[in-house]
């Protein structure tokens, strides 16, 4: 007698083993981050599918944040069935090259539109698990000029929600015991968008596709990485009285105030357990924790910061991040000790703190910046203006900005004033519009320095003014 069919079984970023974000011939220095590019690479883990389980469909789903135009472009999607590659320990010249070993998945041309793209990766999937392999491997390639103009979302997406996922359905062996499991999507917020100090209901719709029905089953709700003393949990313990078996599912919500967040939006991580303490038997542990990020909306319309210390709360939402070639011995760049706080006269010429960017000087190329992001509201078409102050050691190098909704990861997406920063304080501005067709509900700001010589160099940048208009 056939198992009952499992409506999905997600293959999303808590499933991926090991991605590259960026792979380039002669090889480069990026940290792995939010970007898919040119010769990327995702490895997935199958072991949540159960042995002895026959596949039913297997689909891909990826987010092009960013695509070219470029008519020489193609964008094209491989299986690759040799994944021994490593992206700790393989050189980055074999990872551009890894074989793909003419396994075509799919492929589009260039200049559509940002969005979702799927994938039927069925029979590739299908072969890895029915020979007992436990990973499945996937590069993306563009022919053509290839220079990172093409991206997807990675398993690091600053929105996880756009992270790549495979949807697996497939028909179990005969099951007698339930088999719990909630994603990502069956997490839901009402307001979707909600102020500091604000009423929040959080729903959890959890599913049975075993073959009997769970009874009394736990489920806890927390702000941030579930803590095993349970002090982020919200409102104690929810229970569901009866989740029947088949693909049947209960609900379980909680009632949350939205903390304050003084002068800065705020994001938030809200997981869900089901039964935590293993009480119910199952046939799979796979997809019982799950949990889905939203913005603590503050409608704010100007950001400030002048990185004291103490810190304000708000020197935290700035991430550090660069681009640079590999030296010649085929180590890293070093980063000097570049930090987000060190004490320095700031432009007035008092001794407060300043952000700190260094480069030890082995490169001539690349860039050394700051970024962080800022919620607007969905197709309201803002205008950003970004001012700073900065002054450097030494003035080799060329000033670089950027406002967009995507995140920013190469030289190239930056705005490069042309005119080599000088060693004084001097403000610096910027400004961008922002496409009332665009769908995004956060827009990135970075600001930084564009490396034009090998020189030991360090940066310090003050009172950083955002407003969104």
């Amino acid at each position: 007698m056939p198992g009952p069919i499992y409506v999905t079984t997600l293959l999303d970023r808590a499933d991926v083993l090991d991605w590259v974000s960026t792979a380039r011939e002669g090889g480069n220095s990026k940290r792995k981050d939010s970007a898919l590019e040119t010769h990327a690479l995702l490895k997935f883990s199958l072991a949540d599918i159960p042995a002895g389980a026959s596949l039913v469909s297997a689909t891909l789903h990826y987010y092009v944040e960013r695509s070219t135009p470029d008519p020489t472009d193609l964008i094209q999607l491989y299986f690759i069935e040799d994944d021994s590659w490593s992206s700790q320990d393989s050189p980055s010249p074999d990872l551009y090259n890894w074989p793909n070993g003419g396994n075509l998945i799919t492929e589009y041309p260039p200049g559509s539109p940002p969005g979702w793209r799927t994938a039927d990766v069925l029979l590739w999937l299908n072969s890895e698990f029915v020979n007992g392999r436990k990973t499945f491997s996937l590069k993306w390639e563009v022919l053509g000029s290839g220079d990172g103009s093409e991206r997807c979302a990675s398993p690091g997406a600053y929105r996880s929600e756009l992270a790549p996922y495979i949807e697996v359905v497939y028909q179990s062996v005969p099951a007698t015991n339930p088999d719990l499991s909630i994603t990502r999507g069956d997490i839901t917020f009402s307001p979707m968008t909600p102020g500091p100090n604000t009423y929040v209901q959080i729903t959890a719709k959890v599913r049975n596709n075993g073959g009997s029905t769970a009874t009394n089953v736990l489920v806890r709700f927390f702000d941030g990485f579930p803590k095993t003393d349970l002090s982020n949990q919200i409102d104690g313990n929810q229970y569901i009285s009866s989740i029947p078996g088949g693909g049947g599912t209960g609900i379980a919500s909680v009632q949350w105030t939205a903390p304050d967040a003084p002068g800065y939006p705020s994001l938030h991580n809200i997981y869900v357990q089901v039964d935590p303490n293993r009480n119910i038997p199952f046939i799979h542990e796979g997809n019982k924790t799950a949990f889905r990020p939203f913005w603590l909306f503050l409608d704010y319309a100007n950001y400030f910061e002048d990185f004291e210390v103490p810190a304000d709360g708000r020197t935290e939402h700035w991430q550090r991040d660069w681009e640079m070639p590999l030296l010649p011995s085929g180590e890293n760049p070093r980063m000097a000790g570049s930090d987000l706080s060190r004490l320095r006269n700031d432009r007035l010429g008092q001794p407060t703190t300043s952000l700190h960017l260094g480069m030890d000087g082995f490169s001539d190329d690349g860039n050394v910046f700051i970024k962080r992001r800022i919620p607007i509201n969905p197709g309201s078409g803002p205008t950003i203006n970004l001012s700073f102050w900065l002054t450097n050691t030494s003035s080799q190098n060329v000033v670089a900005m950027f406002i967009g909704d995507y995140e920013p990861e190469v030289e190239k997406d930056f705005f490069l004033n042309g005119v080599p920063s000088v060693s004084k304080w001097k403000e610096y501005t910027y400004q961008q519009a922002i496409p009332g067709t665009s769908e995004a509900s956060e827009i990135w700001v970075a600001l930084g320095v564009s490396i034009t010589w090998e020189s030991q160099f360090e940066y310090f940048v003050d009172d950083i003014t955002i407003t969104v208009t």
